[in-house]
């Protein structure tokens, strides 16, 4: 069946909705609407062994032990969208001030070097990257951000997972995305833009 349906004017969850009521005349209502990863235990296991190991706080938990964190993801896909290493050194060092909280980097594989040189330009441990060695998979990242009390990202991809997993985020666009389409979905987020026609390694530091 053909048709002939309207972009970038709802979110992209509601417009996947829009799609099946007008194909298979099924009505998704609302409440209906949602992110949704399912994380397998091992992925679980995995990520709380790293969370004991540094003495992180899961967001919700009633235990006074350990401390919350934020994630904060490197990576994006192209050059409109990628944060350049200056920029992630510069919002590390940042957080690295912040003593109630504790950052982890994540990374895209072809970035696990940037993380590290990142993890090393913070001159307090506060900083460290997720996994110590080798690569994440996605439902450990999901398991990850499900305990963070807050996501800053410049890449689409995390939100959705930061959207799933109802956690605060940040994110960093440029105007070269539709922007509208991909927003954090039903939780509470922040979002600083690049300049009309540049990528988002212009933002600058003082925003």
């Amino acid at each position: 069946r053909l048709l002939k349906l309207p972009r970038a004017s709802a979110h992209m969850v509601e417009t996947l909705a829009y799609y099946i009521e007008q194909a298979f005349d099924v009505k998704l209502h609302d409440k209906d609407l949602s992110f949704e990863i399912i994380i397998d235990e091992k992925s679980k296991e995995m990520v709380c062994e790293f969370l004991k190991r540094h003495r992180l706080r899961v967001r919700g938990s009633h235990s006074e032990e350990g401390t919350p964190y934020i994630v904060f993801n490197l990576s994006a896909p192209d050059a409109d969208r990628k944060i350049s290493a200056t920029q992630a050194k510069a919002i590390a060092n940042h957080l690295s001030r912040q003593e109630s909280l504790r950052t982890v980097l994540i990374s895209a594989p072809f970035d696990n070097e940037m993380a590290k040189d990142v993890e090393r330009s913070v001159s307090s441990p506060s900083v460290i990257v997720f996994p110590e060695e080798g690569s994440a998979t996605l439902l450990q990242i999901a398991s990850l951000i499900e305990g963070a009390i807050a996501v800053i990202t410049p890449h689409t991809s995390i939100i959705h997972f930061a959207s799933a997993m109802h956690a605060p985020v940040l994110g960093f666009f440029s105007t070269a995305q539709e922007m509208h389409e991909w927003l954090p979905y039903r939780v509470k987020y922040a979002l600083v833009v690049a300049e009309q026609g540049q990528h988002t390694s212009s933002i600058p530091f003082d925003l």
